[in-house]
């Protein structure tokens, strides 16, 4: 299959994994909340690249990053989770060892299972085991899509990255005419792997177009449609 451009390539790659929809996992809900969650706080390392505890995590409530870092040392963005996803599901077939670090980027309640129990509850119920290869899948497809975004500027990434973390606020105020993100723009800097100068740079464009403002503790998102749409549309 060729392609003429790169925008005709990008167009057959799978959307961002953090949208609108919520993760099809409704029956490993129930049995994830029957376990006892934990909270932790913002910046606390879950899980770490390489290795694996033997356990998987469900993300009842907040945000957790999930990071890659190559042999040269560069860390890249790979995924942002919102309330529903399963953590270091990868790690489930073959016993690899997790394949980035896990972060919250805020305070997070999680659950947690043992692999063996995990597979005892698949053994009793064929419906868990489609539910985690249609999860497997969203996985595979969002990492693909990060590879590439990964490669673009700075700018759009950035752009994209305030318009997830505006989706999953939304998804806590439903039908609100304003979010307000509790990321500074250091904790963006580092989200996007870029530096504070740019950042800055990048919400006075936003803001100039009606986007956001800045606000004590955060970015106030005064537009999120016309955001999303600026973010589809790959506008420059």
């Amino acid at each position: 299959m060729e392609f003429e451009d790169d925008h005709q390539l990008e167009d057959t790659l799978p959307s961002f994994r953090l949208n609108g929809d919520p993760p099809a996992l409704e029956e490993w809900r129930k049995i994830f909340l029957a376990q006892k969650p934990v909270k932790y706080p913002k910046k606390t390392i879950l899980i770490r690249q390489g290795e694996h505890d033997g356990k998987i995590y469900y993300l009842i409530d907040g945000l957790v990053e999930y990071t890659y870092t190559d042999k040269t040392g560069a860390e890249k963005l790979m995924e942002i989770m919102g309330a529903g996803s399963v953590l270091n599901l990868q790690p489930l077939f073959g016993g690899n060892a997790a394949l980035g670090d896990f972060v919250t980027l805020e305070e997070s309640k999680i659950a947690s299972i043992k692999k063996d129990d995990l597979y005892r509850h698949m053994e009793n119920d064929k419906r868990l085991a489609e539910e985690l290869l249609e999860e497997m899948a969203k996985i595979i497809s969002g990492l693909m899509r990060q590879i590439w975004i990964n490669a673009e500027n700075t700018n759009r990434r950035t752009e994209q990255v305030i318009c997830l973390l505006a989706e999953n606020r939304l998804r806590h105020n439903p039908g609100a005419k304003t979010l307000l993100l509790r990321f500074s723009q250091s904790d963006l800097a580092r989200i996007t792997r870029t530096t504070r100068v740019t950042i800055t740079k990048i919400l006075r464009d936003l803001k100039q177009k009606g986007f956001v403002e800045t606000a004590y503790g955060g970015i106030l998102i005064k537009d999120f449609e016309g955001l999303k749409k600026r973010v589809r549309n790959r506008e420059p």
